[in-house]
């Protein structure tokens, strides 16, 4: 377990020290939930548009997806397991670079921002089935997950353990509704209409791009 917290350690401080003024900027855009805001609405209207009111069994559990990991993580977790972030760990603090002086709270483990994004993204997945979707989201997340090990606020292993816990929590969540809502029932083997998954895409690129350009 030493061992292991000191990779962990180790690959958090690399990733950390790999910094610079732009990537300082972009990153702390980018792990700001406001900035995806415009993305997750036009997720909604996408759903509404296919599904109509059933839709709103979807945006329900999209919701949902992310509260139980949000809970999960940050009332039940984080303060049972007690482990200082990096920028509040003694010994380590000193040597994290931080951006605009954002440390986050005491504790770290697991990561909500990875839980959450894992989450709907593990749902969404299950739902949508389609690879560009997939892949494009599974990246974002990614990058969400990254970001927080770059502004110095979580360890790697709690990024990693975050996206476990959202996955989790994104699959059996995808499983209540497809088993025990009327959702499949009024909606059996409906396909997505064409560009469903190319307008999320293309949201998904404008949105990091603009991040990219006005950070």
């Amino acid at each position: 377990m030493t061992r292991l917290a000191e990779l962990d350690t180790a690959l958090t401080l690399a990733i950390n020290g790999f910094n610079s003024p732009y990537f300082d900027s972009f990153f702390y855009a980018y792990t700001q939930t406001a900035v995806w805001i415009p993305l997750l609405l036009f997720l909604v209207f996408l759903v509404i548009k296919q599904w109509r009111w059933n839709g709103l069994w979807i945006v329900l559990f999209m919701a949902l997806s992310i509260l139980v990991s949000d809970q999960l993580s940050s009332s039940v977790i984080k303060p049972l397991v007690e482990r200082f972030r990096p920028t509040h760990t003694p010994g380590i603090e000193s040597l994290i670079h931080t951006v605009n002086d954002y440390r986050g709270g005491m504790y770290g483990f697991v990561s909500s921002h990875a839980a959450n994004t894992f989450a709907i993204i593990t749902f969404t997945s299950c739902l949508f089935k389609r690879i560009g979707y997939i892949c494009s989201f599974f990246i974002w997340a990614s990058l969400t997950a990254y970001s927080r090990v770059y502004l110095g606020v979580h360890y790697v292993g709690d990024v990693v353990c975050g996206a476990l816990l959202g996955a989790a929590v994104g699959a059996f969540l995808y499983f209540i509704l497809i088993y025990f809502t009327p959702f499949t029932k009024n909606n059996p083997h409906e396909k997505l209409y064409p560009l469903f998954n190319i307008l999320l895409v293309c949201a998904l690129a404008v949105n990091i791009l603009i991040v990219a350009m006005f950070c």
